[in-house]
């Protein structure tokens, strides 16, 4: 199975360490045949997408303008969903949302 990437959630040891570091952990996990999470920071995020390593996102989505300075990556290719689900909490309306390729 490949990685998933996942904008907010904790995942085992070893895959947010240095870049030289990710590649390798991530194969060694994928070849333990679960899902992989992957979290980040923005530049971990886009790495994981653009080198294909993910067929999964869980994503959550948080609606209005935000001052921000980091996004994450294009996402498009992503077009089958497998679960949406639309809340409202604390004055926040937010989407959790599940897409795979």
């Amino acid at each position: 199975m490949r990685a998933v990437a996942v904008l907010v959630l904790i995942c085992s040891a070893g895959l947010s360490g240095p870049r030289s570091d990710r590649d390798p952990a991530l194969r060694q996990a994928q070849g333990e045949n679960e899902e992989v999470f992957v979290f980040g920071g923005g530049q971990i995020f886009r790495e994981a997408v653009e080198k294909g390593l993910v067929d999964r996102l869980y994503l959550t989505l948080v609606k209005g303008d935000y001052d921000a300075d980091t996004f994450f990556p294009d996402y498009s290719e992503f077009t089958k969903v497998l679960e949406q689900e639309e809340k409202t909490a604390d004055g926040y309306t937010y989407t959790f949302l599940t897409l795979e390729k």
